[in-house]
């Protein structure tokens, strides 16, 4: 039952990044470049890489998350998981997206799905050699908002998924 929550909540993660979205590469194609022709923050470029991510051991389920932030606009996300508590030995899904991006005043972020056409209007902050967004797969599986359009910008941050500067 609980292996079925995270299944379900991997389920979202991927619809709210896109892969569910238009399959049409053409559609947002220039709204790629209109809307995230803003600001780069120079804290955000670089490689970034989650620990492992074990939800809980018992539902054997565990994930390694990697982005990494060009100062041209563009990002690279790579997402491994298993099908076991541990991030050991060869993924059992191996998923990687590009985006272009831009960020606005207050901690507000937008990614482009370079191969979809989607866009995820998202936060996140960088504290240190830390970062984080409000997407992704989380125990209360809360985001506050979608993210599909700027009025339902997820709102949450995420306080699981914890990028580390490289």
């Amino acid at each position: 039952m609980k292996r079925k929550k995270y299944i379900f909540g991997f389920i979202m993660l991927v619809f709210i990044l896109g892969a569910c979205g238009k399959s049409s590469k053409d559609v947002g194609s220039s709204a790629a470049k209109s809307e995230t022709n803003k600001e780069i923050n120079n804290a955000l470029v670089g490689n970034w890489k989650t620990d492992c991510l074990i939800p809980k051991p018992s539902d054997q389920w565990a994930e390694l998350h990697s982005f990494i932030f060009a100062d041209d606009g563009t990002a690279t996300h790579n997402r491994k998981a298993f099908f076991k508590a541990g991030c050991d030995g060869t993924a059992d899904m191996d998923d990687t997206n590009r985006y272009s991006y831009g960020v606005e005043d207050g901690g507000k972020i937008m990614f482009m799905d370079l191969d979809q056409g989607v866009p995820l209007y998202d936060i996140y902050a960088v504290e240190g050699n830390t970062l984080r967004f409000g997407h992704g797969f989380r125990n209360d599986a809360v985001f506050g908002g979608s993210g599909s359009i700027p009025e339902d910008r997820i709102k949450i941050l995420n306080n699981f998924i914890l990028y580390k500067k490289q």
